[in-house]
C-alpha cells in the first residue's frame, strides 16, 4: 500500500507539461566530422537511419563520463514538478540512492557509503519504507 504523501507526490508528476527548448541555434550545414569521420550517415547499417559510431567516437562524448551510461541507445526525460515541496522531500533520498549505485559502480565504495548512508536517513525521515531497505541492502553489499 502506498503512503499518503508517496501517492501526492506521484500524483504531482501528471501536472508536468512538455517545454519545448528555445533560442537553441543549430550547427553550420556543414559541421565539423567527429574525429575525422568525412559523413556520419555514412557509418549507418543499411535501413538504419540512425548512424552507428565506432568506440573512438562514442568515448568522446562528454555523457560517456558517468558510469553506467556508455549504452547504444539512451533516453533522457525531462520533468517539471508541479508541487515541489513533496516531490522535492520524496527524491532527495532516492537520488542520494542512485549516486551511490554510481559510486560503486566507478569502484569508490566510501564514496558510496556515504551516498547510502544519507538516503538511509532521508528516506527514513520521508518514511520511504522501500528506498530505506534497499539502501540498508546496499550498505551491506557492493552495487554491480
Amino acid at each position: 500500500m502506498m503512503r499518503t504523501d508517496a501517492a501526492q507526490a506521484i500524483a504531482g508528476l501528471a501536472d508536468t507539461e512538455t517545454v519545448l527548448l528555445k533560442g537553441v541555434q543549430l550547427p553550420a550545414t556543414e559541421p565539423a566530422s567527429p574525429a575525422g569521420i568525412a559523413d556520419a550517415a555514412e557509418l549507418a547499417a543499411p535501413g538504419v537511419v540512425d548512424p552507428v559510431y565506432p568506440e573512438k567516437v562514442r568515448k568522446n562524448i562528454q555523457g560517456n563520463i558517468i558510469p553506467g551510461f556508455n549504452k547504444n541507445h539512451q533516453q533522457f526525460l525531462f520533468l517539471r514538478f508541479g508541487e515541489i515541496g513533496a516531490t522535492r522531500d520524496w527524491l532527495r533520498g532516492r537520488v542520494h540512492k542512485e549516486l551511490g549505485k554510481l559510486a560503486d559502480l566507478d569502484g569508490e565504495r566510501a564514496r558510496a557509503l556515504e551516498a547510502y548512508r544519507l538516503a538511509g536517513k532521508l528516506c527514513g525521515q520521508d518514511h520511504d519504507d522501500e528506498c530505506a531497505g534497499e539502501v540498508k541492502r546496499l550498505i551491506k553489499t557492493a552495487y554491480r
